[in-house]
């Protein structure tokens, strides 16, 4: 059971405007709401019942004692794997501290629908630990298209970018619903994976060893008959439900169990997301194919069908309860958590994903990613760097780009996906802006050393961290210990910064101060006239090379016409 729903949260963290035609998230965690709801009717479905105590005896007409019926035994309870999105769990989290929507008005702490967040994220967590029936799923931060992220990630972002999804989400529900979240067991939205995706995550360590759901179209179809069936078909050829887990071997490392979807329930189901459609006729439908499943081979009990709720089906009260009621009593049913059906059923299969996803048709996919997505992913990163002590916002920025990878916004042909990362990326350079270098224009250095003064203004409201970078064209020698030394923390305010440094010409030459982030994104840079008047030491040798040739020039020149003078002086004749 995915618990998922679009973001509702915005770039800046105001929360959506709900309206009739799109209600959000505050209205769906009111008593009423359907996230409510279906919380409330899986947390009925998935608890012990406490069991009946047993009448005490009474007496008939003759002061006979009649012996009382039985207790009843309470019902299994179900049995069932939950995949909460950690984005709507971080959204419950900030609506139930009280928040501010869209349109400037605000619902404070307490306030009824800050209470229905508090309220619904309890219920949450009440049912993730009920850790007898519900295996708790650990899902991608904003619920992405794996497939997509890994085909673009090959080619620009690191694979810690999309490692980024799974790190973000644990954090996020090991915070709000106080669990930690197995990272071996994952959800991979809409069911999508291939083989490089999985790849990739079997490749980190951490991920990727345990796969609750595999849509049936990237499975590659078998050609074994022999398998089909899962136990093996009673007879060559026979059409069964695929009913078994699946072991999925790449190049990475361990083999990956989990389960494949079947088809037949994946058309059943399908219909509970589309507009006008009778939820009540669809339910009933997929039940009749369950029991179906179960007729072809009813004397097998060890067959495994994995069904998976559309994340996008946001139903009533009322039919959560109906949908949960039935699964939970439908006697031909036994309800198992993916983990406890690894034990119970037959050993794992080998199946073979598809090499590559086909991407979903989306205007969000391709040119988004690289064009837009992966340079304000570059700059937020640099920012992140800066202003490390800016923990709350560069959090919120660095999780708002992950949102914009989400598969819900493919509806709206990516406009707000756009949105998150426009928004990110102003609210990151805008900040950065505050960070100048100021002062002189121009230096004149009477000798070949000098010093001259110019200030860091930091005009943001917390420490930055930034590199000083200089460039003189080899005209200037900086001392490299100085830039280490100028390469610091800056509180607010502004910093006189004292530059020394050694001409090594003279006339005049520019100079190029960077502010710049630890990676090597500029912030700010300063343009500068040096003016030197000293010589340097070429010139000077020449010079005084120069002038002694010349003293010694006109000092023989003197010397030998004294003594042509001296000689005539002697000899008159």
């Amino acid at each position: 059971v995915p618990i998922n729903d679009t973001p509702s949260m915005g770039p800046d963290g105001t929360f959506t405007v709900p309206s009739p035609a799109s209600p959000a998230l505050e209205d769906a965690a009111l008593p009423d709401g359907w996230l409510s709801g279906e919380i409330q009717a899986l947390a009925d479905a998935v608890t012990p019942e406490a069991p009946e105590r047993a009448a005490e005896p009474r007496k008939g007409r003759k002061g006979r004692h009649h012996r009382p019926p039985p207790p009843k035994k309470p019902p299994r309870p179900l049995h069932v794997a939950v995949a909460p999105t950690p984005r709507l769990v971080e959204e419950l989290s900030a609506m139930s501290d009280g928040y501010r929507r869209s349109d400037g008005t605000d619902a404070s702490k307490g306030s009824p629908h800050a209470e229905g967040a508090e309220q619904t994220l309890a219920g949450l967590r009440s049912v993730i630990k009920q850790r007898d029936s519900v295996q708790p799923l650990l899902v991608p931060y904003s619920f992405p298209d794996l497939p997509t992220l890994t085909q673009i990630s090959s080619q620009d972002i690191p694979l810690q970018e999309v490692l980024e999804q799974f790190s973000q989400g644990s954090q996020v529900l090991e915070d709000a619903l106080q669990e930690k979240f197995d990272p071996a067991w994952l959800f991979p939205p809409g069911g999508r994976l291939d083989a490089a995706t999985l790849e990739q995550l079997q490749l980190s360590g951490t991920y990727g060893r345990r796969i609750a759901t595999v849509g049936s179209t990237s499975v590659v179809p078998l050609t074994d008959t022999d398998v089909e069936g899962c136990p093996n078909a009673p007879f060559p050829g026979a059409d069964l439900t695929f009913a078994c887990p699946i072991s999925v071997t790449t190049g990475g490392r361990d083999p990956s169990v989990g389960y494949a979807a079947d088809a037949g329930l994946e058309e059943r189901l399908a219909p509970l997301t589309e507009a006008g459609a009778n939820d009540r006729l669809t339910l009933q439908q997929f039940f009749a194919e369950t029991s179906m499943i179960r007729e072809e081979l009813p004397g097998t009990a060890d067959r495994v069908v994995e069904a998976t709720i559309p994340s996008a089906w946001h139903p009533s009260p009322r039919l959560s309860r109906i949908l949960f009621h039935n699964l939970q009593k439908a006697p031909w049913l036994r309800s198992d958590t993916p983990e406890e059906a690894l034990r119970g059923s037959n050993a794992p299969v080998p199946r073979d994903l598809v090499d590559l996803s086909p991407t979903v048709p989306s205007d969000v996919a391709g040119d988004f990613y690289t064009g837009e997505l992966l340079p304000a992913k570059k700059t937020i990163k640099s920012f992140a760097g800066v202003a490390e002590e800016d923990a709350d916002r560069v959090r919120r920025l660095q999780r708002n780009l992950l949102v914009a990878e989400s598969r819900s916004w493919w509806r709206d042909h990516g406009e707000v996906a756009g949105e998150f990362v426009e928004r990110s990326l102003d609210e990151a350079t805008t900040e950065l802006s505050k960070i100048k270098i100021i002062g002189v224009n121009d230096v004149t250095l009477t000798s070949s050393r000098g010093k001259f003064q110019l200030v860091l203004a930091n005009g943001t409201d917390h420490p930055v961290t930034v590199r000083i970078a200089m460039d003189a064209q080899d005209k200037m020698e900086i001392d490299p210990e100085l830039l280490e030394r100028l390469s610091t923390t800056y509180a607010p305010g502004n910093h006189p910064l004292t530059i020394s440094g050694r001409a090594n010409a003279s006339g005049k030459f520019p100079l190029t101060v960077r502010v710049e982030s630890g990676d090597g994104l500029l912030i700010a840079q300063k343009f500068i006239e040096v003016r030197s008047t000293a010589f340097n030491r070429i010139a000077l040798g020449i010079t005084v090379g120069a002038f002694l040739f010349l003293l010694l020039f006109y000092l023989y020149r003197v010397i030998r016409r004294a003594r042509h003078k001296g000689e005539l002086e002697a000899d008159p004749a």
